[in-house]
């Protein structure tokens, strides 16, 4: 599915201080989850993100679940700008906090992932975390760990248990690979196992709105307070249920609670939804089918017999793509041009 609600917990601890990722662990995961929010939101519209911070023994929401990449980019920077890393991370603590928001959510409902980024080796609960974990198996919670000095048992079986995979990262080139590669759209798990199909009558429905632009140029342009900053502006958007007036896109409406999307989100969700049969829309010509003369994509003349080629066909409508095209429309398209 698509969908997905993920939420980043950071362990803002002291150890986040250290300098073997220069200029220290707390900047270099501030600039690398950055990257990670654009690609995440870009690649999986009309998903969420939301931030949890650990230190000095407590957890606590940084940013709710939110589909703002600048709200959540945003929090980021006023973390290590406001806040020095201090004391020890709590792992127990951060996933009760986690479970406040994921453990009400609809069966069935969008995949929840967390992304644990650790700097420690040690953690203080107050309880026994290993009952946490199972409520976070229970809950049908993915977590995948990444942690700076080395595997921990705790955060390995947090891992383990619920599906994920725990890494290591070795520099900030290695951190970025492994943060991008929990982005894309993917159907089955970390493990390979495909993610279990939930039938159609028991996929809950997705309340979303397309808002309208107000304040053009030769509308009235009276100041109106904006709900989401509570700011006087002349132009932005109004909510379509009640009305509230909003600044950006996409966002969750501060009245009513309503997720504001553009257009084009919902487009891209339906193809990156359908990407996965789409993969095997365009396959390789055998050497009886007879060599095209151009792409029906770009036209490049490519002469020859087929065999050595890398010419595709689709299976439905019989378009004839050279390997650069074919290869486009299976890994960014997701759709046959001919059959649309």
């Amino acid at each position: 599915m698509s969908v997905r609600h993920c939420v980043i917990i950071v362990d803002y601890s002291a150890s986040a201080l250290r300098t073997d990722f220069l200029p220290s662990r707390a900047h270099v995961i501030r600039s690398t989850l950055e990257s990670f929010i654009d690609v995440f939101l870009s690649s999986n519209a009309l998903s969420y993100v939301g931030l949890i911070v650990t230190s000095d023994g407590e957890a606590s929401w940084l940013c709710p679940l939110s589909i703002s990449a600048e709200k959540l980019k945003g929090a980021l920077v006023e973390l290590v700008q406001s806040r020095t890393p201090s004391g020890a991370p709590s792992i127990e603590n951060a996933l009760h906090v986690l479970l406040t928001c994921f453990a009400q959510g609809p069966t069935g409902g969008p995949r929840r992932e967390v992304v644990y980024i650790s700097c420690g080796l040690h953690t203080v609960d107050p309880g026994d975390v290993f009952h946490t974990i199972d409520a976070v198996v229970a809950a049908g919670i993915t977590v995948n760990v990444l942690s700076f000095g080395g595997h921990m048992h705790v955060l390995s079986a947090l891992a383990s248990r619920t599906g994920g995979e725990h890494y290591v990262p070795l520099h900030e080139r290695h951190l970025t690979e492994i943060l991008q590669s929990l982005c894309g759209i993917s159907f089955s798990s970390s493990r390979g196992n495909p993610l279990p199909q939930v039938p159609t009558s028991r996929q809950p429905l997705i309340a979303l709105g397309f808002p309208i632009i107000t304040g053009l140029a030769g509308e009235d342009a009276s100041l109106t307070l904006c709900a989401c900053h509570g700011k006087l502006t002349k132009s932005g958007i109004s909510c379509p249920r009640c009305h509230a007036r909003l600044c950006e896109l996409p966002c969750t409406c501060a009245v009513c609670g309503l997720s504001l999307v553009p257009s084009a989100h919902v487009a891209r969700t339906l193809y990156q939804m359908r990407r996965r049969d789409n993969c095997s829309l365009f396959v390789g010509l055998e050497e009886s089918d007879p060599a095209p003369l151009s792409c029906d994509l770009c036209g490049t003349y490519l002469s020859g017999s087929v065999k050595g080629m890398e010419w595709q066909k689709c299976m439905h409508c019989d378009l004839r793509a050279c390997g650069v095209c074919g290869r486009y429309v299976k890994e960014r398209l997701a759709m046959c041009p001919g059959c649309e």
